[in-house]
């Protein structure tokens, strides 16, 4: 059985600065330092016949901001699945990608308001885009942030992906046989011969 607690997450937010670092030389605490204290927490809320129990506690790092990036793609491939049904694409640029991090992580929740923020700034806005627009299949939709001011915070925007050049197969003459129709050798039922 596997159990997850936010017990000394207020220790850790108390103790860490604002970002995604969790560097001793950026917070002033190591992680053997930080294990140590939320192993007192977990101390003064359980008993030591429940802690007793357990055959080990892991103390997770904090999420650096590439691993926040890393979920932010893992919860936009439900989207892309769906938009993928409707023969379109979405692409995010590096800047929306740091507006969904920067907006959907929290130092005392960590990563779980992403969800919520994809939603907000992706997802319902997406839906809105798709149905008002005439978004042609095998499009991409570009996502991008927004200029500053702009009270859309992202922007998004249709990107034709070009068809592919006709390929022309053999040369000459042989092109002009090849538009003929084919005749066949053996008649065809019902036909007279």
């Amino acid at each position: 059985m596997i159990m997850t607690s936010n017990i000394g997450a207020s220790e850790i937010a108390r103790t860490t600065p604002l970002g995604f670092s969790m560097n001793a030389d950026d917070t002033g605490v190591s992680y053997d330092d930080m294990k140590s204290r939320i192993m007192g927490e977990l101390k003064k809320v359980f008993r030591p016949e429940f802690l007793n129990r357990i055959d080990d506690v892991i103390v997770f790092h904090k999420l650096q901001k590439d691993e926040i990036k890393q979920i932010v793609d893992l919860l936009l491939r439900r989207v892309r699945v769906q938009l993928a049904e409707r023969e379109l694409q979405l692409e995010l640029t590096g800047e929306a990608e740091d507006f969904l991090v920067d907006n959907g992580w929290d130092p005392a929740m960590g990563a779980r308001p992403l969800r919520r923020a994809i939603q907000r700034y992706i997802e319902d806005p997406l839906a809105d885009f798709v149905l008002r627009s005439e978004v042609p299949a095998g499009s991409t939709v570009m996502v991008d942030r927004a200029p500053e001011g702009d009270e859309r915070k992202l922007t998004m925007d249709v990107v034709q992906r070009e068809a592919p050049a006709p390929v022309a197969v053999g040369g000459g003459e042989a092109d002009e046989e090849a538009d003929k129709p084919a005749e066949l050798d053996a008649p065809v039922e019902g036909e007279d011969k």
